[in-house]
């Protein structure tokens, strides 16, 4: 995969590494209408990114129970 990079910038939000993983890199991923939209760290520009958050999954997250912290005195 080659590197993806800011339209705005020019800085590599998508890149490759040797090891055969993929980092992307942004200040944080937006969702919505079933789209993705990713901050670049460079500029802090919005850049689209085909990305879509599978619902069944977010559903089952959401309705695992969380464990409560009680604290004693």
């Amino acid at each position: 995969m080659a590197a993806l990079c800011c339209t705005h910038c020019g800085e590599q939000v998508l890149k490759s590494m040797p090891d055969g993983t993929t980092k992307l890199r942004s200040k944080v991923i937006v969702f919505k209408d079933n789209s993705a939209v990713i901050v670049c760290k460079g500029c802090g520009g919005d850049i689209p990114f085909p990305l879509k958050i599978d619902d069944t999954l977010v559903k089952s997250m959401l309705q695992s129970q969380r464990l409560k912290l009680f604290v004693r005195k």
